[in-house]
């Protein structure tokens, strides 16, 4: 009986040292650090202190582009780091506790947001509502937002061009002196950063548009007499022209070659000739459905004509060239018929023309067979 109470005592002793040694006092560092906190002021002792925030922002996926609008919806990844002053204790007298979790709206948190978006919108679960504070005063925030940007498109050299979308980043209230932002790792291009794959700026690439360049810059702005800090990224998107090469362009040539081949085959009579006047005018026709498949693909404020479209332009105007031809041939085939009437001395020029350069030739060939012989 007296080992059985003494089993049950040692025990109840690890039950309740175990979680005293090893646990995270998290409340303890709460009501220590929180104690007299204001989180509606900037987080630095002294008032000229330039508080520092590191932010990063990766491109998750292209939603969707609409280039008669000329707007691109990213889903974008956002990484602030800053330092909070006020929120430090020492791990030794928290049971080693280093980093605690706590809701975003207990702390200051810097008013970042996106200057050139047409709207923006947090799609962050709720508990990605949460920051991470360090011992030493480091705090971490990440954040997804789906970014309803203006990109001005220049479509000269559509479908095989190129577009440079900004993403411009900066502070609402703080100016230069109060708070600046950095980019958090430089960057330069595509390439991961520190060569780990697991923090490459640009995660996807499933789009029509292909990302070829992503940069990123630390610019001072001037509004009025304030300077502000701000980050200028810059997307490089490269179309992937497959789409319009097989649907628009090799039909749009082959249309137009069969129509040039189908108005200028010889006939026999002048029903044949009708049949070439209406080949060529539902070819007209279906280059034209074609031209404007490529005009909704266009923006509606752009300046020229992209290059598909001129492309397609001309082949609608040598079909047309074809069929004013061939309808004057009709018609001068017909009036040679019912009312006797003569070819124009140009077109009696040309035949005879043809007639006696054909003659020459054969006669040369002739003198030529005569001679070898």
């Amino acid at each position: 009986m007296i080992h059985r109470y003494y089993g049950l005592f040692c025990f109840s002793v690890l039950f309740v040292a175990i979680p005293t040694v090893y646990s995270c006092s998290e409340h303890n560092v709460i009501d220590a650090i929180f104690q007299n906190y204001n989180s509606r002021v900037r987080p630095v002792l002294q008032q000229n202190i330039t508080l520092d925030i590191q932010y990063e922002l990766r491109v998750y996926s292209i939603m969707s582009i609409d280039e008669p609008e000329e707007i691109i919806d990213l889903l974008l990844w956002t990484v602030l780091l800053w330092h909070d002053q006020f929120l430090t204790w020492n791990p030794e007298d928290f049971d080693g506790c280093t980093s605690i979790k706590v809701a975003a709206d207990q702390i200051w948190s810097p008013d970042v947001y996106f200057i050139n978006t047409l709207d923006v919108a947090s799609i962050s679960p709720t508990v990605a509502q949460y920051v991470s504070i360090f011992y030493n005063g480091s705090i971490r925030r990440a954040l997804k937002y789906k970014a309803h940007l203006g990109c001005s498109m220049e479509i000269n050299d559509f479908p095989f061009d190129t577009q440079n979308c900004p993403i411009t980043v900066g502070l609402w209230t703080y100016n230069y002196s109060e708070a600046i932002l950095n980019l958090r790792y430089p960057i330069v291009g595509l390439a991961s950063y520190n060569g780990d794959p697991d923090f490459a700026p640009v995660m996807s690439n499933a789009s029509e548009f292909e990302i070829v360049s992503y940069t990123g810059a630390e610019i001072m702005t001037t509004v009025g007499s304030q300077n502000y800090s701000e980050l200028h990224y810059t997307i490089g998107l490269k179309r992937r022209p497959a789409y319009y090469v097989f649907v628009i362009l090799i039909p749009s040539y082959m249309l137009t070659s069969l129509c040039i081949i189908g108005i200028f085959t010889p006939n026999s009579n002048i029903n044949e000739r009708n049949e070439k006047v209406s080949l060529g005018l539902m070819t007209l026709m279906s280059m034209t459905v074609i031209l404007n498949i490529v005009a909704d693909q266009m923006p509606k404020g752009s300046k020229g004509l992209p290059l598909l479209g001129i492309f397609v332009l001309y082949e609608i105007g040598i079909c047309a060239i074809a069929i004013i031809l061939s309808v004057i041939i009709i018609i001068i085939h017909q009036r040679s018929l019912s009312r006797g009437w003569k070819p124009p001395a140009l077109c009696l020029w040309i035949c005879r023309a043809r007639v006696s350069k054909t003659a020459r030739g054969m006669s040369q060939w002739i003198s030529n067979l005569i001679c070898s012989d």
